[in-house]
């Protein structure tokens, strides 16, 4: 992506950035829009539209992307449910890999779902958490006291 040049106030010059948020071959440009490029096998070229979308996750053959209304929107290989999020509009967070997927709610807590063979995609328990993370069998998840 090329940066804009223009004059500014005074003569002064100034770049106009577009912005990209990225998840392995999925992207989110500024307006809300997800743009995917790479590999179309498992329908992971079908990404959904709109220009509402404000967080994405990418597993291995799944993607995942969170509305500005909370909800959950995924697509891709769900041969396990890891593209299939739960229904509801109050999520904040979202993270994805390989075959399982996590989300945090507004109210904290996390919820897993796809393949769990490591515990990986169960809630650690609790409503304190305000970012999570996953790995190839495991997970993390960040406390709001740190």
């Amino acid at each position: 992506m090329r940066a804009k040049s223009g004059r500014g106030v005074r003569g002064i010059h100034f770049l106009i950035l577009a912005v990209m948020v990225c998840a392995g071959p999925i992207c989110l440009a500024r307006t809300g829009q997800i743009v995917h490029w790479g590999s179309g096998e498992y329908m992971l070229g079908d990404v959904p539209a709109g220009n509402d979308f404000v967080a994405l996750a990418s597993g291995h053959y799944h993607g995942l992307a969170l509305r500005a209304d909370g909800s959950i929107v995924g697509w891709g290989n769900n041969s396990d449910g890891q593209a299939t999020p739960p229904a509801g509009n109050n999520f904040i967070a979202i993270a994805a890999h390989y075959n399982s997927s996590l989300a945090i709610k507004s109210d904290g807590s996390i919820v897993g779902w796809g393949v769990n063979d490591y515990n990986h995609a169960t809630s650690p328990g609790g409503n304190d958490y305000i970012a999570i993370s996953m790995g190839a069998s495991h997970s993390l998840a960040l406390k709001s006291d740190g």
